[in-house]
């Protein structure tokens, strides 16, 4: 993607897109695009969270904007995502099973 800061995250995620769609039936194109289906946009919200979640350490800023580049959205949608996933993890323990399930094709491990 040209003139888009490349994350360690992201990358994981572009390289992972296979076994992502493997796994969820949903193609890395359909997680950048504009669709809002209710699969793709909870896939879509974990990714952000988990980048979000990767990074936030790292900047003294969070990040948003870089996040939000890497998958065509506004920063504010990055904020979202992240508590939207939050709350999710935070009320729903099958959720967090979920989370933790992409964890794992992403990076390999769970780690958050």
């Amino acid at each position: 993607m040209p003139g888009v800061v490349q994350l360690n995250t992201f990358m994981n995620v572009l390289e992972s897109a296979p076994k992502l769609q493997k796994s969820f039936n949903v193609s890395l194109d359909n997680i950048l695009s504009k669709k809002r289906t209710r699969k793709i946009v909870m896939i879509r919200h974990i990714l952000m969270y988990l980048e979000h979640k990767e990074h936030y350490k790292e900047w003294e800023h969070p990040g948003w904007s870089v996040i939000g580049k890497n998958y065509n959205r506004h920063y504010s949608s990055i904020i979202h995502a992240a508590k939207v996933v939050t709350n999710e993890i935070n009320h729903y323990p099958d959720f967090k099973l979920l989370v933790d399930e992409i964890q794992e094709i992403i990076w390999g491990e769970i780690r958050y």
